[in-house]
């Protein structure tokens, strides 16, 4: 898709809202938009690093898109067009 995306924090940067990346991540959780995927590791507790990935009901949100960190993760980003709907479902969640 062509439609432009950003990552998590950046979205929520822009928008104002007072939350992390990582507390969005396990609200979305709960809502079945993202999972939490794991990978053997070297280095990670465990041998295991754990990385946020978009479920299939997730991309209708967003794309996963290689993480430039590893290109074995995903890394979730998501639609700008889309992000005031992704807020409210959030808003739902406690």
């Amino acid at each position: 898709s062509s439609r432009p995306t950003l990552s998590l924090s950046a979205l929520l940067k822009q928008y104002g809202i007072r939350l992390t990346a990582n507390q969005a991540y396990h609200q979305m959780v709960k809502l079945g938009i993202v999972e939490q995927r794991e990978r053997y590791s070297r280095t990670g507790i465990n041998n295991i690093k754990k990385f946020w990935s978009l479920t299939a009901k997730g991309c209708m949100f967003g794309k996963n898109i290689t993480s430039p960190a590893n290109p074995r993760e995903t890394q979730p980003h998501f639609f700008e067009s889309r992000f005031p709907e992704l807020l409210k479902l959030l808003d739902t969640v406690h």
